[in-house]
This record gives C-alpha cells, sequence and structure tokens, in this order.
C-alpha cells in the first residue's frame, strides 16, 4: 500500500472519491493510475485514456516506484537484523 500523504500531486478530498486519494484536482484515483501501470499500460496510453497530463501520470508512477522501493528496503533490513538476532 502507498502512503500518499507526501506526495504534491495527490489530495483526498471526503467528497471525492469517497476521500480516496486522488490525482490533484481530478476524481482519478493515484491507485489506479498505478494500478494500470502495473498491468503493463504504457503512462502514455494511460494519460490518453484518462485525458490526463503525461508529465503528471509519470510522477505519479515514480513516487509510487520510489515509495516501494524504500518499503522494500527497510522490510528487507529488519528481516536481515532479526536473522542475525536469532542465529
Amino acid at each position: 500500500m502507498i502512503d500518499w500523504s507526501d506526495c504534491p500531486l495527490v489530495e483526498s478530498v471526503r467528497d471525492v472519491q469517497g476521500g480516496s486519494p486522488v490525482l490533484k484536482g481530478t476524481r482519478m484515483p493515484a491507485d489506479n493510475i498505478v494500478d494500470n501501470f502495473d498491468y503493463g499500460v504504457p503512462p502514455t496510453e494511460i494519460a490518453e485514456q484518462f485525458n490526463l497530463p503525461l508529465d503528471r501520470v509519470e510522477a505519479i508512477v515514480l513516487y509510487a516506484q520510489n515509495s516501494c522501493r524504500i518499503m522494500t528496503s527497510s522490510r528487507s533490513t529488519r528481516q536481515a537484523s532479526a536473522v542475525r538476532h536469532s542465529e
């Protein structure tokens, strides 16, 4: 799960998509952009399909990739530490 709270391109508005994080100024959930990308849809096609600026789609994907990389590396560090302590 991605924490969108630090992404300046994403907002959560109670009356828009039930408060789910959306691309600022739109009703497009940020997670939907990432899900489409994960399914192999290129950013250019996502931008076209949903009538979104390409640079914002690319920035959302990059933010998500960096967010996941950070979560993965901290998880790996904790796991490695736990293994060392159990030996």
